[in-house]
């Protein structure tokens, strides 16, 4: 049996029970009249052994109170800051809880308060006791009082298993008090089929139909229904059902439905028409479906949901004292499903994106999230508001809406709020401005997910599409290049499309190329994309273009404006690859000539500084907690897997450019990569080795012009100088096409293509360069190199 430890034991819990919460909401906050001292709250000075546990303690309330740990340091802290507050001691405290859970809406007449204890820096601080910002995944630690009623949003025991009851007062309340978007009526897709929960038959969706889908992984079976199966009246064969389907079809049925929809077993797998003219549709199937069962445990099919079947949740810990309660909340399950295999999967991305209600199931508990807000089982619910009272003559429904408004902590909450914070501004910015700078924001969410097959690219994509094409104001993408239909006229070809055409990979994965979409397109690769901005401010005003004479060139040679392509593009009726089209375009040759070694002084300068500018702030930085999982088979077999490699070629090309009189060819001013050695100040080689100098083989210290590379754009996946070898030896191309010049002169960027030219004069994308200059670090030269004689090129991009 486990024994709580002499330094736990001395802790004396009970006294934060007489501090009422409402004091400690204000405790530590200099600027409040009413401050408590900060030793009202204080329970051990010396807590640094939560900071080992649970590992090499056997105290029960070491390990409970290690999920408490809170740093309020991290990685964007000053470096001197996140050292010195490193060296101080931790101590355990205890908090509001309502000022501190992200789930809670915060005002005194809202939700009832407790105590959650939080293990903090002695030297840490945070105005009015708020730490929500800095707490982690590992959820909450409070404390209660051993004789208690259950209170809305108070943290509560968990039952080890799904809780009917909680997650049917969820949807009867979103059903009673929330408008759209959550209470559309839905049409049923032509053609489509589901699954009758009682008969367990495949049988045509009809008209007046509710009906709930399921957001899976799929598991490594092959077995799908064919349309035999779908005509046939048989029941599904049981050995054809994983666990995750099977609980599933309960689930649907405890909730009151009849009628389940799994993309498996719905979609005739075997004719490849109507499976494609189904999944062109997802966007009214799960936007249609009046419940989205989500799947967020487990790596596949076969693990069911926890709390349903066979699957135990992972045990809630608790500890009981003489004087109170303490209890942990569990992981956050926002967090938890972040981390999934689910959340890893590009297909998964517009399930939950485009269902209007989701129960979540991970490995502790469920949540529940609409339109309208959020709800955990970890937490008492919607069905205890009518043990509480306000002073505002609030309606039942008023009061549980304004309860679980926060629809930020949900999974897709801040891609919610985007998109409702441009449409607040829709009347101030110019209407194409919102509509690309949500397109931009739900494609980079998307590329950071993982497909199995590279033609999946923007099928796994397709529901979204339609959305936004029916959607107002209607925007549609030709190979994930956007476009307004309304708005195509001359001077947008000059802003949002080549824009469009900048954007960059970033993260720690190296991108790969898929080979059935051209290059010059985020399709055609694997891996996480951004843009220069985070949202564009000026109506498109405040990026410059660069490039000119921008056409489409088909399969049969036809060249035409992008804008009138644009014009007789019908993205319904047109094959997702297209890998055929060239983009054509005119472009200023950056020279090898302009790129160099930082000296020292801009090394350190730029390490000590952020490059996250206000802009890539708040709604544009999302999830920054979520990490992409293994890009391993799920969705389907993974032998068959496309690798979508695409092999360079090294040959000389043999292209045509037009270069301007006068001035210089590129490539004539750097060394060749084999004789770079690095000098010391007189110009005599240095003896020291390249790692006592700046190194050269790291991107980090190169700039062009006076210009450090933006460190949120991934450059070209090979060695510096080996990238200017290929400069100077006309193998490679880098091309200017536009700068940004935004966030009220604050950020300033420059975006450069690099490309790979073939031996028929075409050309292929291999990689980008991005330049950043910092508002004060590069105060001296704030304008980057300047461009007016560069050589004009002619390129033909596949």
């Amino acid at each position: 049996m486990e024994t709580i430890c002499d330094a736990c034991r001395a802790i004396d819990f009970g006294k934060v029970l007489t501090i009422p919460p409402d004091e400690i909401h204000n405790t530590h906050d200099p600027f409040s009249l009413n401050s408590d001292k900060p030793s009202d709250a204080l329970l051990d000075e010396d807590a640094n052994r939560f900071d080992s546990s649970p590992t090499t303690s056997n105290c029960p309330l070491c390990s409970l109170l290690s999920a408490s740990l809170c740093p309020t340091e991290d990685e964007w802290s000053d470096p001197g800051i996140r050292f010195a507050s490193s060296q101080d001691p931790w101590v355990l405290k205890a908090f509001s809880f309502r000022r501190n859970c992200r789930w809670v809406p915060d005002g005194p007449e809202v939700v009832p308060d407790c105590h959650v204890l939080l293990t903090i820096r002695q030297g840490g601080f945070s105005s009015s006791g708020d730490y929500s910002r800095h707490i982690g995944g590992d959820g909450f630690v409070v404390c209660l009082p051993k004789e208690r009623e259950e209170r809305c949003y108070i943290p509560r025991v968990l039952s080890e298993t799904f809780d009917v009851k909680k997650a049917n007062s969820w949807l009867d309340h979103c059903r009673r008090a929330h408008g759209a978007p959550c209470n559309e009526g839905a049409a049923i897709v032509p053609g489509m089929h589901v699954i009758d929960c009682e008969s367990l038959v495949i049988v045509p969706a009809e008209q007046e139909m509710r009906w709930v889908v399921l957001s899976y992984t799929w598991g490594h079976a092959k077995s799908y229904v064919d349309s035999e199966s779908t005509k046939s009246s048989a029941p599904l064969d049981e050995i054809s059902r994983p666990r995750t389907v099977q609980d599933a079809i309960q689930v649907t049925k405890d909730l009151g439905y009849k009628y389940l929809w799994i993309d498996r077993y719905c979609i005739d797998q075997s004719d490849e028409t109507y499976k494609q003219s189904q999944l062109k549709r997802m966007d009214a199937i799960y936007n249609g479906a009046d419940l989205t069962i989500v799947a967020a445990a487990g790596q596949d099919d076969t693990y069911g949901l926890p709390g349903v079947g066979a699957p135990r949740r992972k045990k809630q810990q608790i500890v009981e004292l003489d004087s109170c309660t303490l209890l942990s909340t569990g992981p956050d399950p926002i967090y938890e499903a972040e981390r999934s295999k689910w959340w890893s999967r590009g297909w998964m991305f517009q399930e939950g994106l485009l269902s209007r209600r989701r129960p979540v199931f991970t490995e502790h508990q469920s949540f529940f999230e609409c339109g309208g807000g959020c709800c955990m089982e970890a937490l008492g619910g919607l069905e205890l508001c009518s043990n509480d009272t306000d002073n505002n003559n609030n309606t039942p429904d008023e009061l549980r809406t304004q309860r679980t408004s926060k629809v930020s902590a949900s999974l897709h909450g801040n891609l919610v709020l985007h998109a409702r914070l441009r449409m607040e501004y829709h009347n101030t910015l110019p209407q194409a401005t919102a509509i690309f700078d949500q397109f931009f924001v739900v494609a980079r969410e998307y590329t950071r997910r993982n497909l199995t097959f590279d033609s999946d690219s923007l099928t796994a994509f397709a529901g979204i599409s339609h959305h936004l094409r029916v959607s107002e104001p209607k925007v549609s993408h030709m190979l994930g290049i956007p476009y307004v239909p309304s708005l195509l006229e001359p001077e947008s070809e000059d802003s949002y499309t080549i824009y469009s055409l900048c954007w960059s990979h970033r993260g720690e994965a190296a991108p790969r190329r898929r080979a059935r979409f051209p290059s010059w397109t985020w399709a055609g690769w694997a891996g996480e994309v951004h843009w220069t901005t985070g949202k564009l401010t000026g109506g498109g005003r405040d990026f410059i273009p660069k490039m000119r004479q921008i056409q489409i060139e088909e399969e049969d040679g036809q060249v035409t404006s992008f804008e009138e392509y644009l014009r007789a593009f019908d993205p319904s009726n047109t094959t997702m690859s297209e890998s055929s089209l060239a983009l054509r375009f005119e472009a200023k040759v950056v020279p090898s000539s302009l790129f160099a070694m930082k000296d020292a002084f801009e090394s350190n300068a730029l390490e000590e500084s952020s490059s996250e500018d206000s802009d890539e702030a708040g709604a544009s930085d999302f999830n920054k907690r979520s990490s992409v999982c293994s890009s391993s088979s799920a969705r389907d077999d993974p032998e068959g897997q496309e690798n979508g490699t695409d092999a360079l070629d090294d040959a000389r090309p043999s292209h045509e450019s037009r270069t301007d009189e006068g001035h210089e060819e590129p490539g004539n001013h750097l060394p060749a990569a084999d004789s770079y050695s690095p000098r010391s100040s007189n110009g005599e080689e240095d003896s020291t080795t390249i790692s006592e100098q700046l190194d050269p083989h790291d991107w980090v210290n190169w700039k062009v012009g006076s210009h450090g590379l933006w460190d949120r754009c991934r450059p070209p996946e090979c060695d510096p100088l080996e990238f200017l070898e290929k400069l100077q030896d006309d193998r490679w191309c880098c091309l200017l096409l536009g700068d940004y010049d935004g966030n009220a002169g604050y950020s300033h960027r420059r975006f450069i293509l690099v490309i790979e030219w073939l031996e028929d004069g075409s050309a292929r994308r291999v990689g980008s360069v991005a330049l950043n200059s910092h508002y004060y670090l590069d105060s001296d030269e704030p304008r980057f190199f300047d461009d007016t004689n560069l050589t004009w090129t002619s390129v033909r991009l596949i």
